[in-house]
């Protein structure tokens, strides 16, 4: 089997952190976030979405409308160079991301 090299990429910064507000539909108002660490699903997969409402809360995994209408909006970025191809913008020697223009970071990845 042949040995992994890492390669490093560039991610937006929402890629790993993000959150924002939505209001309910009774007024309330809920926190969505990205996140590695707030999401239920953390044996599938890494990075998810979390919303505080109880119908993530007592749902399995599953997305509640919240989570739907922030992911139908697109004010997420979520950039990440490896899957979505691209290179982050050089400006006065910083790096911005081509999608949204906010900040990145890298990260090595095994290819």
């Amino acid at each position: 089997m042949p040995d992994l090299t890492t390669r490093y990429f560039w991610h937006c910064a929402t890629a790993e952190n993000w959150s924002t507000t939505v209001k309910g539909s009774r007024g309330d108002t809920y926190t969505v976030a990205w996140s590695r660490g707030r999401h239920k699903n953390q044996g599938d997969v890494q990075y998810d979405y979390s919303c505080d409402c109880p119908s993530y809360k007592f749902r399995k995994g599953a997305y509640c409308k919240h989570i739907k209408q922030v992911k139908a909006s697109g004010d997420h970025c979520n950039w990440v160079e490896f899957h979505d191809g691209g290179d982050a913008v050089e400006r006065n020697g910083e790096h911005f991301c081509p999608e949204c223009g906010d900040g990145v970071n890298s990260m090595g990845w095994g290819v």
